[in-house]
């Protein structure tokens, strides 16, 4: 799962082309072009479904950075040199060669991890597991097919996601771990606040209130 053989596999089979056409697939699980999206659907669209939306994207943003600081796993390239940080287009200057993880299950090494907490833990976007891009795509893409109650979201779901993974693996940004991790818990997000809504929490939550 923390491997970097297959990010070195695709990218060494892309070019420029596929990698701009992958940043304009990537941006769309960064909260700057999500936010917007959210704003227009509670002030312009239905405010109960966009708020509900808004409440989904923040609850899930929030467990997932909150969660990257505790497991504290680092990105890709900081545990591989042989990994390009395409997104950023910066050069890859690890001190670590190869990956030496041997078991699909294996977790990065402790040296590494060590070196990792010691020098790079605290700069901004450092933190891999689990991704958000995966996490905020997962739900809010689950959640405006499960409020629109539409069939064709209901396919292009899990086609969006599917898209929004291989950029992550691509870019170099993520492992196929960080990548499960951040979908299961869009998945759980997802489940509670659809429960919630067939719940009679639902209707309390956004009753009009007549004063008296």
């Amino acid at each position: 799962m923390f491997q970097t053989e297959p990010i070195i596999y695709l990218q060494s089979h892309g070019a420029q082309c596929v990698t701009d056409h992958v940043i304009q697939i990537t941006q769309m699980g960064s909260s700057s072009f999500l936010v917007p999206i959210i704003i227009i659907s509670i002030f312009g669209v239905d405010f109960k479904k966009g708020f509900l939306l808004f409440q989904l994207f923040l609850w899930t943003t929030l467990f997932t950075e909150t969660l990257k600081i505790l497991v504290g796993f680092p990105r890709p390239y900081f545990m591989d040199n042989r990994v390009m940080n395409l997104e950023d287009g910066i050069k890859n200057i690890s001190p670590f060669s190869g990956n030496r993880i041997k078991g699909i299950f294996a977790l990065p090494e402790k040296q590494i991890l060590t070196s990792f907490c010691l020098h790079e833990a605290f700069k901004p976007d450092s933190f891999g597991f689990p991704s958000a891009h995966m996490s905020r795509t997962t739900v809010l893409w689950g959640g405006i097919a499960t409020f629109c109650n539409s069939r064709i979201l209901k396919i292009l779901t899990p086609c969006v996601i599917v898209l929004m993974a291989f950029s992550r693996l691509y870019l170099g940004k993520h492992f196929i771990g960080d990548i499960l991790g951040g979908t299961i818990v869009g998945l759980v997000y997802l489940v509670v606040f659809a429960y919630l809504l067939k719940s009679p929490l639902e209707n309390n939550f956004f009753k009009k209130r007549i004063l008296n």
